[in-house]
Parts: C-alpha cells; structure tokens; sequence
C-alpha cells in the first residue's frame, strides 16, 4: 500500500495538494489517516 500511495502522489501533485488541504481543515483525523498509510 505504502508504494502505490507513494507513486500516485508523485505522478498527482494536485491531488497532494488536496490532501494537504483537508490535512489543514481536519488535522487530527487526516494526520492519523497520513501516518497509518505511510508507516
């Protein structure tokens, strides 16, 4: 999982960007979310 996350927001950076930006509104869920999908 962690490769192909890593792949699709290298190949997306709007969507990155997207995320980051719902990573600001709701940051205790979306950093949980965040560090389960990379570790």
């Amino acid at each position: 999982m962690g490769k192909t996350f890593e792949l699709l927001f290298i190949s997306s950076p709007v969507l990155f960007s997207i995320f980051f930006y719902i990573n600001r509104s709701k940051e205790p869920l979306a950093v949980a979310i965040w560090e389960t999908e990379i570790y």
